[in-house]
């Protein structure tokens, strides 16, 4: 833990990392707020789903754009623009009245204009730390990040109750942009722009390790995926009971993030952490008695964090800085896809072979997650993956 107060007491970090996690906490929100608000406005699921879809594919596709934009006309004026128009979007989802074809363009206007926060924030690491912190940076970044996909989707929950179902997504614009604001106004930030974006849109896929990255990375989203339908297919009618182990899950992540993801773990601490997770989610479809299930999923998200840290550690160390907040922007676009073919190929699964489908399903991506950095490592060195355990 000594890194992490070390990196911590570091000029600007703190607020820096809160800053940003906080105004990425509607992405945890928002699935279940537009479900909850949609449904109760049409009545269809079917409908949700295709809005929820439609943030996700707006998302995907606009997010590598914004990032790139950011080292073009600078950091500020891209994040306050994009939460203004953000939260706009989410107003008039919140407002609108009961279309399907409206509330589904919304959704997409929503997802296109999601404040590209994260690719931003991960490009900007190299400038506020010296190389040696980066490890305990990114590891302190995807653990946290756990946090907003835990409790995101319970303060959802617990406002649409408590209030209205409409309510989530008017806090989520507020909670974005107020977010953003807070910072777009960090002094460090001034110290640590982006270099103006060059040459052309999409030429930073050529590079190797970052393909490396996104197919790992949306293979491990994929996983995870799987992993969560299975636990809900094996658990239906016990809600509590299913939620329980996706949180049982969560925290092994963050444990692994704090205890694994401040060391630079290299090529073979990547591998035997996407193995664990690949073990893990397998015997836990294997089991029945709920105690070895709890410790299997717990294998299973201990080497999530440490996973992704790694991965994005080995990105930042191979990209060029005026291209980084872009080549994280196709991270984010290729995990969003690699989540999505999870949801769809596991619920698949499921029909056909129950929560045990859904379950190995999981494992065979974390599997093939595990695969893409050992064949790359095979062709030459990684950078980023050479050093450490």
């Amino acid at each position: 833990m000594g890194s992490y107060l070390k990196l911590l007491q570091e000029p600007g970090v703190l607020r820096i990392t809160s800053s940003q996690l906080t105004a990425r906490l509607p992405s945890g929100m928002l699935a279940l707020a537009i479900v909850l608000h949609v449904h109760n406005l049409t009545g269809s699921y079917a409908v949700a789903g295709a809005v929820v879809s439609a943030l996700s594919i707006g998302e995907a596709i606009f997010i590598p754009l914004t990032s790139r934009l950011s080292g073009r006309i600078g950091i500020r004026k891209t994040l306050i623009t994009a939460a203004v128009l953000n939260a706009a979007a989410l107003v008039l989802l919140a407002l609108m009245p009961a279309e399907a074809w409206l509330l589904v363009a919304l959704g997409f206007a929503t997802g296109a204009t999601v404040p590209p926060l994260m690719p931003v924030v991960r490009a900007l690491y190299p400038r506020l730390v010296n190389q040696s912190s980066l490890p305990a940076l990114f590891a302190l970044d995807t653990t946290a990040q756990e946090l907003i996909f835990a409790s995101g989707p319970l303060i959802a929950a617990v406002l649409a109750a408590a209030i209205s179902p409409s309510t989530p997504l008017l806090v989520s614009g507020a909670v974005s942009f107020l977010g953003t604001l807070w910072f777009i106004s960090s002094p460090k930030l001034g110290a640590a722009t982006l270099p103006r974006s060059a040459g052309r849109f999409g030429g930073v896929l050529t590079n190797g390790n970052l393909l490396v990255c996104m197919a790992s990375s949306s293979a491990l989203m994929a996983s995870f995926m799987s992993m969560e339908l299975g636990i809900v297919s094996a658990y239906e009618g016990h809600g509590v009971t299913a939620g329980v182990a996706i949180a049982i899950s969560c925290v092994a992540s963050l444990v692994g993030g704090l205890v694994f993801g401040q060391r630079q773990l290299g090529i073979v601490g990547l591998i035997l952490a996407l193995l664990a997770t690949a073990m893990g989610t397998a015997l836990a479809g294997i089991f029945s008695w709920l105690p070895l299930v709890a410790l299997a999923l717990f294998v299973s998200g201990l080497g999530f964090a440490p996973a992704l840290a790694t991965l994005y550690l080995m990105v930042s160390l191979s990209i060029d800085s005026h291209k980084a907040a872009e080549a994280f922007g196709w991270v984010t676009t290729s995990s969003l896809a690699g989540a999505a073919l999870g949801t769809s190929l596991a619920g698949i699964a499921s029909e056909s072979e129950g929560a045990l489908g859904s379950y190995l399903l999981g494992s065979a991506f974390a599997l093939v997650a595990a695969a893409f950095p050992v064949c790359a490592r095979l062709r030459g060195p990684v950078v980023g993956l050479s050093r450490g355990y």
